[in-house]
């Protein structure tokens, strides 16, 4: 379903484009609401769902993470109004969060002195939801004395293929941006919401 490719040759044609994002994503979600009254077909998100996609066992995770995971898997699961794109959406980010997870835990084993590089002097900005924050947070990584880490070091820290070498950052920018512009097509309002390049410097 993703359209980067579409999208990537359509660049110039700005109004075909978002009339076929559009109606993908109406037509994807019509299938989804006619799957449900029809069949009873719901988009699986359970937290079962996800471990099986990624290939863990609950045994790997912590009994926090797994407790937290399994309550929001389980709340967004029972969601009726949930759309298909939306419950797509959710699994991937999910599996994404998994499989990156057990990256950085695996590199931490093998190379336990990553952990002992020093983090000087971190400033957390903290705030309620549309107060401006994230703004903050891109005008405070303008100083060049600062560091504000970019979304593709937060999305992709470690990459896939880590072990035969570090990866140039150009492909875990690409991967990222690729990624981002999977969600935004699929929800594009939330791009409306919150601003996301893969290059820019983004929150945790």
């Amino acid at each position: 379903w993703s359209s980067v490719t579409l999208s990537q040759r359509c660049s110039s044609s700005s109004v075909f484009l978002i009339v076929y994002r559009r109606f993908r994503r109406y037509l994807l979600n019509l299938v989804g609401v006619i799957g449900y009254r029809l069949f009873g077909f719901r988009y699986d998100i359970s937290l079962e769902r996800i471990l099986k996609d990624v290939g863990q066992e609950e045994e790997n995770l912590p009994p926090a993470t797994l407790e937290l995971l399994r309550s929001i898997s389980s709340c967004w699961n029972n969601d009726t109004k949930l759309t298909l794109s939306g419950r797509i959406l959710l699994r991937e980010y999910y599996c994404d969060i998994l499989r990156m997870r057990a990256r950085i835990e695996k590199l931490a084993r093998e190379v336990p002195e990553v952990l002992d590089v020093p983090i000087t002097r971190p400033l957390f900005i903290v705030g309620w939801p549309r107060v401006g924050s994230t703004f903050m947070h891109k005008l405070l990584a303008c100083d060049p004395s600062a560091k504000g880490p970019p979304l593709w070091q937060l999305v992709n820290p470690v990459p896939e293929n880590w072990e035969e070498g570090v990866a140039p950052a150009e492909s875990q920018i690409r991967d990222t941006q690729l990624a981002m512009d999977y969600y935004f097509d699929l929800e594009p309002q939330l791009y409306m919401l919150h601003e996301m390049n893969a290059t820019n410097a983004d929150e945790c």
